[in-house]
């Protein structure tokens, strides 16, 4: 497959922002969900104290990604679901997640002029820890975005995943440019890396 969507969210959005900004030939589309232009001042404030932690338990991940979620909307999200997410959560490598972290600190600078695709960026207006200035401000650097602000928190795919998928959905069939060609390949790529990096990275 040389092009596809490629969608992210939260420190997934950015690492598909970066892959956007060094392979603008390979996406058709990008979709980013609970991003920021810059990750590194958010994490110098809430995150850089998480480098000190030894090993990661499940009492800490549970409530570290309940607080990513609306409180409004936690009791919406599956019991099975949200445990899943904290049993293979608490199984990430301790080495791995403080790289997430430095990964973050490290985020800025970005040359978002590189990305050539359309965007589409989704926001939950209960997002504590991305606001809503942040979208506002991807979209000025993002030639031919739009953004789509729903009610949920930051993760907005676990609070209202329908919602979020007619959003995806919609904006991935929009027609592309004469002789662009989208096979329902690219779509199912797309969906298969969120799906895959919200339970492998689902931490952060």
């Amino acid at each position: 497959i040389s092009k596809a969507v490629i969608i992210g969210t939260a420190m997934g959005s950015l690492v598909a922002r970066n892959f956007a900004i060094k392979y603008p030939s390979k996406v058709v589309k990008l979709v980013l969900i609970g991003s920021i232009a810059e990750a590194k001042p958010i994490a110098e404030k809430y995150l850089v104290n998480l480098l000190e932690l030894s090993e990661l338990n499940e009492g800490f991940v549970r409530e570290f990604k309940k607080g990513t979620i609306s409180p409004h909307k936690f009791s919406e999200v599956p019991k099975w679901f949200f445990d899943t997410i904290v049993t293979v959560s608490a199984k990430t490598n301790i080495l791995s997640f403080k790289k997430g972290i430095e990964f973050m600190l490290q985020d800025a600078n970005n040359d978002f002029s590189a990305i050539t695709a359309p965007a589409l960026i989704l926001w939950g207006k209960g997002d504590t820890l991305f606001l809503r200035s942040h979208q506002e401000e991807l979209k000025k650097l993002i030639k031919n975005s739009k953004t789509v602000f729903l009610e949920g928190g930051h993760s907005i795919q676990w609070d209202i995943p329908k919602k979020v998928a007619s959003e995806m959905r919609k904006f991935c069939l929009l027609p592309l440019e004469p002789g662009i060609v989208f096979p329902i390949s690219c779509v199912m790529v797309a969906l298969a890396i969120f799906v895959f990096a919200n339970f492998k990275y689902c931490l952060l």
